[in-house]
């Protein structure tokens, strides 16, 4: 986020330094973020220093140089944790796609690091970066029309428009992965699921409720058995993902060594009863409560707010010309119907145990294997 000619060849915080200006920039397994935020006084310069490092960003061989040494420092702080080693054969076995199988080796990483240079950065750019792969996502107090002419001025399509092509990511496998950690205190259990749903699609609002009654509080169903009944662990979490894969389910546990069957066990019986009867109302009365809560005390006059609610709407349907985006009424409708037959349907469909990727890190290899769930 330095290489804008405003900048002078110096960091660009000794230009920002003056504004009142936060911003960041992050990856993502299929996608980058970058943003900056502040007042509307400001918003000439944040506009042209956003669309800059993103369209014409000035890289040099200092530059490549000094952010090769931040990230060093990151991913060595990554390679402090042993349990990477888990993601990063998870991740090989999850996916097809090799750049994405690679994302959490960070051992791998690091030797890719001195690889870099000036010439195949501007080449990798010229490749990815191109202007129907870029979402730009403007909100706050600004003239439209004065806006979409400085946009049209300053986004001169630089090569020939190459849209976002798809293709599957998922390998679908089933798999037991070991990593040994002979100086942990616990056993962490991770089981991944992928998922063919998809932005735009009418089940995906309701993953986060799922997440919510599979392993949230005391009374989701991982945590009122492993803990509350069992007394097994501190804590069971159960996530949802969506980028231009799909989505994807990760369900996250860490209990002593001794405990790991017993764990399992209990995780694949909630799995297999919950895909014949019906979940408890009082449990989907309380997500969709729960859920409406979170929504009314979103400010959506905050831009931030805004901007998080349509953004990845508009960016994992940049490839559809029919993009469905879902109105804040139209997701409080959702929210309400949320309903056990629905639970029901999209619980069988999630939890298909025949693409089911198990990985464990311990002190301890088990006596487990596909071939038991």
């Amino acid at each position: 986020m330095e290489s804008w000619e405003k900048c002078k060849k110096k960091h660009c915080s000794y230009f920002w330094e003056k504004y009142g200006v936060f911003s960041n920039a992050y990856t993502e397994d299929t996608y980058l973020h970058f943003w900056k935020q502040g007042l509307a006084t400001n918003s000439d310069n944040i506009l042209d220093y956003i669309i800059s490092i993103i369209v014409n960003p000035q890289i040099t061989s200092k530059l490549i140089n000094k952010e090769a040494q931040a990230v060093r420092n990151e991913i060595n702080m990554y390679l402090n944790k042993p349990s990477w080693k888990l993601t990063s054969e998870i991740y090989k076995q999850f996916y097809n796609i090799e750049g994405i199988q690679y994302s959490t080796d960070y051992s791998q990483q690091l030797k890719n690091l001195n690889s870099f240079n000036k010439k195949n950065i501007e080449q990798f750019f010229k490749k990815h970066f191109n202007q129907r792969k870029i979402l730009f996502v403007i909100t706050g107090q600004f003239h439209k029309n004065s806006l979409i002419n400085t946009l049209k001025q300053k986004l001169t399509p630089y090569a020939s428009s190459k849209p976002i092509s798809l293709q599957p990511c998922f390998s679908n496998k089933k798999k037991v992965i070991y990593i040994q950690n002979k100086k942990a205190k616990n056993t962490k259990i991770k089981m991944y699921f992928p998922i063919n749903i998809h932005r735009g699609d009418k089940d995906y609002p309701y993953l986060s409720m799922l997440a919510g009654i599979i392993g949230g509080d005391f009374n989701s169903l991982l945590m009122s058995q492993l803990r509350v009944k069992h007394e097994l662990v501190y804590g069971a979490k159960c996530s949802f993902w969506t980028d231009f894969c799909g989505s994807g389910c990760v369900i996250s546990i860490s209990t002593l060594d001794k405990n790991v069957m017993k764990v399992l066990n209990i995780v694949f019986k909630i799995l297999n009863t919950y895909k014949r009867k019906n979940v408890p109302l009082n449990k989907i009365k309380s997500v969709r409560e729960k859920h409406l809560i979170n929504f009314y005390e979103s400010s959506f006059n905050n831009t931030d707010k805004i901007s998080s609610f349509f953004k990845f709407q508009f960016l994992f349907q940049l490839h559809k010309k029919h993009k469905k985006i879902y109105s804040y009424n139209e997701y409080t409708k959702i929210i309400k119907s949320f309903s056990q037959k629905k639970f029901k349907e999209l619980f069988r469909r999630i939890f298909n145990t025949n693409h089911c990727i198990i990985g464990y890190i311990g002190k301890k290899k088990l006596n487990f294997s596909e071939k038991d769930y």
